[in-house]
C-alpha cells in the first residue's frame, strides 16, 4: 500500500486577530504557508501564487523572506492584498476618516448629515438619538425592530420599529433613484448588457445603504487628501460595502454567504458606526513588505516583495521566466457568486468601471457548480504546464473543504502533470492540506481493472489503518489520494464536456460497495457523502484511532509539565499523520478530560491529581472491592478481576464488570458475553463527555455497546454499596440513575 496517507503532519496556524472581507476570504490560518515555505525552500526564493485567492498568506510568504509573484484576478483582492502589505495604522485611518467627516453636504458637515439618516426616537425617553442597526424581514418595505443605545437615560437593546423610523424608511425610499443610478454607473452604463445584472447585484443594498454609501462615494471623488488618505478612505469604503449590505441574517446564520440571496430576516448596519468599530481591529506592527507592479518580467529585487500581476495566471504563464519560480502556493479558490459579483460591483465604486476590467463578466454568473469550478481551475494549471521545472513542489490550501471542491482540485492538478506525495484533513475544521510535485512527460493511464483494485485496497487499509468507521470525505480523499500518485484514470475531454466529475464518483460508487466488503453506519440512501464507512472483514484492524491518540496525550501528561493546549495539539498531529490527523474535538476531548489549568502556567495544563498514575490505581482498587462487597449483598458469588463476574445462586453469569481509569472501552465491548448475562464499564465520571465523543465519532462501537451493555461511574458504585436496601431485581433500574451526560467545558480549548 502507498504511503501517502501517512506521510505528512498537519501544519497548524493560528487564527487571523482580523480581516476585511473576513466573511467572504478562505478561513485559512496565519504561519502555515510561511512554514512550509521555510521547510521546503530557501529563503529569498521566487514563489507564484496563481490565484491570489488568500491575500493575508500571499503576504506572509513575503513577509516570511520570499519573493512572491501573484496573478490577482480579482481588483478587490488586489487591493487587500496592497493593504495588507503596508497595513494602515489605527491612527492612519481615523486622520483619513476624521478628513472625510468634515467634508460638506449642502450647509452640513458629512458625519451629522449621514448620522441624520439613522435617526430614531427613544421609546423610554422619547429623546431623538441615532439608531446602532435596523432588523428587516425580507419583501417588508418597512423596518421590523431598531436596536439602540440611548446616551440620555441608557435605555437599550432591541425594539419593534416605530413611527419615526418607518417615516424615515418612506422619506428615503422616495428619493434614492439619483443614488441609485449613479451607483450603477459606476460599474456600468445605461446600454451595458451587463446593466440587469449590475441592478440584480445593487439590490441587496437597501435604500438607505446606497444613499450613505454614495453619498461617501461622491465625496471621495472631490476630496482633496493626499493619495495615502486616499488610499485609507477607499479602505474604509470597503469596509463599508460589505457591513452595508442585506446579506447579514439577523440572527447570526449564513455568516459566509456564497448567493447573493437576502435572508429571511437581516440586518441594516448603521455604516458610519460600522465604520468607527472597523477601525478599531487595525493594530499592526508588521513590518512594510515591497510591492512592484508587474512590467514584463520579474524585477531584479535582492530582499522579499511581492510582484502583483493584474490580471488571471493563464495570462501571466507566457510572459513569466518560469526557471526562476522555486515553488507554487495555492490556496485554492472556493466558487462564490456572491463574493465575486459584488467585487465587480465595489470595483466600480472605488475606481470606476474600467476598474473591473474583465473581471466584470462576473455579474452574468448567478450558479457555479463544480464541473465549472473544476474547468476554471484546469485552465489555470494547464496554462503552467508547458513551462515549469520538474520536481516544482506545490503546496496547496483548501478551506471549507468538502467532497466537491477536493476532486475539482485534485482532477485539475493532477491532470497537468503535478503527482500528489501527500495529504493531510481535518474534517472537524475543514481544512486540507496538499504536496504536489510536478512531473515532466507523458504519464500513461492506469488500466481500468488495475484502478479498481486500488481504489479498493487504498479503503480497506486506511479503513484498517485508522481503526474506527470514517466520513465518506475522508475515505474519499484517502482512495483519490492513492490514485492521484500517477495519473487519474480521466482525459482533457471529460474536463471540457463536464463528465470528469461525474466519472470520478461513479468510480468511487461502483467499487465502495457491500460487494467488495464496504458497510455503511447511518447516511442517506444514494448519497454516498453521508454517513461513516467501515469493512464487513476488519481482522487486522488497528486500535481505534481515538484510543491511540487518548493514549499518547495521557502519557504526555503523566510526564508533569505544564502544556499549552498548542503544544499537545501539535503533538497529536506529528504522532498521527495524513489523513489519521485527529480532529480538534477529540484532542479537545481528551484534554478536558484528564487535565486543569496549571495554577502558575499562563495557558498551561497539567494532569489531575486524581488521574495521577498511582491515584488511579487505588482508585480502581477500591472501585473492585466496593463492587465485590456490593455483589455480595445482592446475592451474588463474586469471581475474577478483570472481568469481575457476579454470578446467580442458579450459577450463571449475570453481570460483567470491566474497571477503567481511562476511556478506551471499545475492546472490551468486542468480548462475548455470557448467554443471559450484561456488560458494565465502570470508570470516572470525568471520562463522560470523552466516552460520549467517542460513541458519536464510531458508530461501530456505539453499535456494539447498544447491545447489552452499561456505562457506570466510580460515584455511582460508591452509592450502591451504601444502598441498604437494594435488591438484585432492581439493580438494572439503579445502574440507569446517573447516566453518562455531556457537560460543557469550563472553557473551550479550541
Amino acid at each position: 500500500m502507498s504511503q501517502l496517507i501517512d506521510t505528512p503532519a498537519f501544519i497548524l496556524g493560528t487564527s487571523p486577530e482580523r480581516e476585511v472581507l473576513l466573511r467572504f476570504l478562505p478561513p485559512l490560518p496565519d504561519g502555515v504557508v510561511q512554514q512550509w515555505l521555510v521547510n521546503n525552500l530557501p529563503l529569498g526564493s521566487w514563489v507564484l501564487d496563481p490565484f491570489g485567492a488568500a491575500p493575508r498568506l500571499t503576504v506572509e510568504a513575503a513577509r516570511a523572506g520570499y519573493r512572491v509573484v501573484v496573478a490577482a484576478n480579482n481588483p478587490i483582492a488586489r487591493f487587500l492584498i496592497e493593504t495588507q502589505a503596508a497595513p494602515p495604522t489605527q491612527a492612519d485611518l481615523q486622520a483619513a476618516l476624521s478628513h472625510l467627516a468634515g467634508a460638506r453636504v449642502g450647509e452640513a458637515r458629512l458625519e451629522p448629515y449621514i448620522q441624520s439618516l439613522y435617526e430614531t426616537e427613544c421609546e423610554n425617553c422619547d429623546l431623538r438619538i441615532t439608531a446602532d442597526a435596523y432588523i428587516w424581514e425580507r419583501n417588508n418595505p418597512l423596518p421590523l425592530a431598531t436596536r439602540y443605545s440611548c446616551p440620555h437615560c441608557g435605555h437599550q437593546g432591541e425594539f419593534p420599529a416605530n413611527s419615526a423610523d418607518f417615516a424615515l424608511a418612506r422619506k428615503i425610499g422616495a428619493t434614492i433613484e439619483l443614488h441609485r443610478s449613479r451607483a450603477l454607473e459606476r460599474v456600468t452604463p445605461r446600454d451595458d448588457p451587463d446593466r440587469q445584472h449590475a441592478e440584480e447585484a445593487l439590490a441587496v443594498y437597501l435604500p438607505r445603504a446606497v444613499q450613505v454609501l454614495f453619498t461617501l462615494v461622491n465625496k471621495l471623488d472631490s476630496l482633496e487628501a493626499t493619495p495615502d488618505q486616499i488610499n485609507h478612505l477607499r479602505l474604509l469604503l470597503l469596509m463599508a460595502f460589505d457591513q452595508g449590505n442585506s446579506l447579514w441574517a439577523a440572527d447570526g446564520s449564513r455568516a459566509r454567504p456564497r448567493q447573493l440571496s437576502l435572508p429571511g430576516t437581516f440586518i441594516e448596519r448603521n455604516i458610519w458606526k460600522a465604520i468607527e468599530t472597523g477601525i478599531q481591529f487595525w493594530k499592526t506592527t508588521s513590518t512594510p513588505v515591497p510591492i512592484y507592479p508587474w512590467s514584463g518580467t520579474l524585477p531584479a529585487i535582492d530582499g522579499p516583495g511581492l510582484v502583483l500581476f493584474d490580471g488571471p495566471v493563464r495570462d501571466l504563464a507566457d510572459k513569466i521566466p518560469m526557471d526562476k519560480i522555486r515553488g507554487i502556493i495555492a490556496p485554492i479558490p472556493r466558487p462564490n457568486q456572491a463574493f465575486w459579483t459584488l467585487s465587480a460591483l465595489w470595483a466600480g465604486w472605488l475606481w470606476g468601471r474600467e476598474a473591473a476590467g474583465p473581471f466584470k463578466m462576473v455579474l452574468r454568473r448567478r450558479r457555479y457548480d463544480w464541473n465549472w469550478h473544476t474547468g476554471a481551475l484546469f485552465s489555470a494549471f494547464q496554462s503552467l504546464k508547458p513551462r515549469l521545472k520538474a520536481e516544482i513542489p506545490c503546496f496547496q490550501l483548501i478551506a471549507e473543504y468538502e467532497p466537491g471542491l477536493f476532486e475539482a482540485c485534485l482532477l485539475a492538478t493532477n491532470l497537468n502533470s503535478f503527482r500528489l506525495s501527500g495529504m493531510t484533513l481535518r474534517n472537524q475544521i475543514d481544512q486540507a492540506q496538499l504536496y504536489w510535485s510536478f512531473h515532466t512527460g507523458q504519464a500513461s493511464h492506469t488500466e481500468k481493472m488495475e484502478t479498481n483494485q486500488r481504489l479498493i485496497q487504498a479503503a480497506r487499509n486506511f479503513i484498517l489503518n485508522q481503526g474506527e468507521p470514517v466520513p465518506f470525505s475522508t475515505l474519499q480523499a484517502a482512495c483519490l489520494g492513492v490514485l492521484a500518485e500517477e495519473e487519474l484514470p480521466i482525459s482533457e475531454e471529460e474536463i471540457d464536456t463536464g463528465q470528469a466529475l461525474p466519472r470520478i464518483n461513479s468510480l468511487l460508487q461502483d467499487n465502495l460497495t457491500l460487494r467488495n466488503g464496504f458497510i455503511r453506519y447511518g447516511g442517506t440512501a444514494g448519497l454516498m457523502e453521508s454517513g461513516f464507512w467501515w469493512v464487513e472483514d476488519a481482522s487486522g484492524a488497528g486500535e481505534p484511532l481515538a484510543d491511540r491518540v487518548e493514549m499518547l496525550l495521557v502519557n504526555q501528561l503523566i510526564k508533569g509539565q505544564a502544556l499549552q493546549i498548542r503544544e499537545l495539539d501539535q503533538l497529536a498531529c506529528q504522532s498521527f499523520r495524513g489523513l489519521h490527523t485527529p480532529e480538534p474535538g477529540l484532542v479537545e476531548a481528551i484534554i478536558s478530560s484528564y487535565a486543569e489549568p496549571a495554577t502558575l502556567e499562563p495557558d498551561g495544563y497539567r494532569l489531575r491529581s486524581e488521574d495521577a498514575p498511582l491515584q488511579r490505581r487505588e482508585d480502581i482498587q477500591h472501585i473492585r472491592r466496593a463492587l465485590e462487597d456490593s455483589g455480595k449483598q445482592l446475592g451474588f458469588q463474586v469471581q475474577g478481576e478483570q472481568p469481575l463476574l457476579w454470578i446467580s445462586p442458579d450459577g450463571v453469569t449475570r453481570w460483567v464488570f470491566y474497571i477503567l481509569a481511562s476511556a478506551i472501552f471499545g475492546k472490551y465491548l468486542t468480548h462475548k458475553l455470557p448467554a443471559g448475562a450484561q456488560g458494565v464499564i465502570v470508570l470516572p465520571g470525568g471520562r463522560a463527555n470523552l466516552v460520549l465523543h467517542k460513541l458519536k465519532r464510531n458508530p461501530h462501537l456505539n453499535q456494539a455497546f447498544q447491545a447489552g451493555w452499561f456505562f457506570l461511574k466510580f460515584r455511582h458504585v460508591l452509592r450502591l454499596k451504601e444502598n441498604s436496601t437494594l435488591t438484585a431485581e432492581a439493580f438494572p433500574e439503579f445502574i440507569q440513575l446517573d447516566p453518562l451526560t455531556y457537560s460543557a467545558p469550563q472553557m473551550r480549548l479550541f
